[in-house]
């Protein structure tokens, strides 16, 4: 079972806390990489790709948002020009590849 931080909000060791919250689950995927005879080096490289895949999408997730917010901010304000409504317009007609938290904007 992964421990919760040792209290709410931050403190000087949260990070610390939860390195060692990680470690044991770290621990398994490393042995079961190995067991399926992929090597230590490979598996690392292989989580550093995984953690730079999501800080991407997690940046990609926040500008996407923040274009959404402004779409319709000046759509409501009726100072959307020509072409804000049409980025708008391509947006909402995307709806359905974009992520659930953002079909619910407009």
């Amino acid at each position: 079972m992964i421990s919760k931080p040792r209290r709410s909000g931050d403190y000087p060791d949260r990070e610390v806390d939860c390195q060692e919250a990680m470690e044991s689950g770290f621990q398994a995927i490393n042995d079961c990489m190995i067991e399926a005879s992929w090597t230590r080096d490979e598996a690392k490289r292989a989580l550093r790709r995984l953690i730079a895949a999501d800080n991407m999408t997690q940046k990609e997730n926040a500008k996407m948002e923040a274009e959404l917010a402004i779409a319709r901010a000046m759509i409501r304000a009726g100072k959307a020009g020509n072409d804000n409504v049409c980025l708008a317009v391509v947006l909402l007609s995307a709806g359905s590849t974009l992520p659930p938290k953002f079909r619910s904007h407009f």
